[in-house]
């Protein structure tokens, strides 16, 4: 009897332990739903850039309704010059992304520019080409090469000391004479 009261008693409880559980499962969540995938958005992706820039220069393409998660890259006559990934979370079904890209070295011209993602291509100017210009010549507005020192100027700069120090040198041995012959 003590047994059957036992098992009896061991049901009642398992009862209303699953009768609570699921309770607490069924109660809403206070921050929102907790869905790791955003609604398909209805806006349509769109981009814009600068117009041009000289080879190796760094760039941004700024990317507006970019679905949350996805990778955007940028290409410059079919090469990818850059990418980027929005955030994973989202507060609405879309973010703006800027993509940095560096100009290819590709001869001076215009090339059709264009952000690619996983369902859309966009041109990022108005024409959907992007000039790239020509490097520059590595003078600054002044005309002074923007080079660092070579091994000559170098040079020429211990050339300099030494004539100092031997013209000093020689002061110093004529003022020493004067002295001797004053006194």
């Amino acid at each position: 009897m003590l047994g059957r009261a036992l098992v009896a008693l061991t049901m009642l409880s398992l009862f209303f332990v699953t009768l609570g559980v699921s309770q607490v499962g069924a109660q809403q969540d206070p921050y929102g739903p907790t869905s790791s995938t955003a609604p398909p958005s209805t806006v349509e992706p769109n981009c814009n850039t600068t117009v041009s820039g000289t080879i190796g220069s760094e760039q941004t393409a700024t990317v507006q309704n970019v679905p949350f998660g996805a990778t955007v890259r940028v290409l410059i006559d079919g090469r990818e010059a850059g990418r980027a990934t929005a955030p994973s979370a989202f507060q609405e079904a879309t973010t703006t992304l800027n993509v940095p890209f560096t100009v290819p070295d590709l001869e001076p011209g215009a090339y059709s520019l264009v952000a690619v993602g996983a369902d859309f291509t966009l041109t990022c100017t108005s024409d959907g080409m992007f000039d790239v210009l020509a490097a520059s010549s590595g003078k600054g507005d002044d005309g002074d090469d923007d080079l660092a020192f070579t091994g000559f100027d170098v040079f020429l700069l211990v050339l300099l000391a030494l004539a100092l120090i031997l013209v000093g040198r020689m002061i110093v041995r004529r003022t020493r004479g004067r002295r001797s012959s004053v006194a």
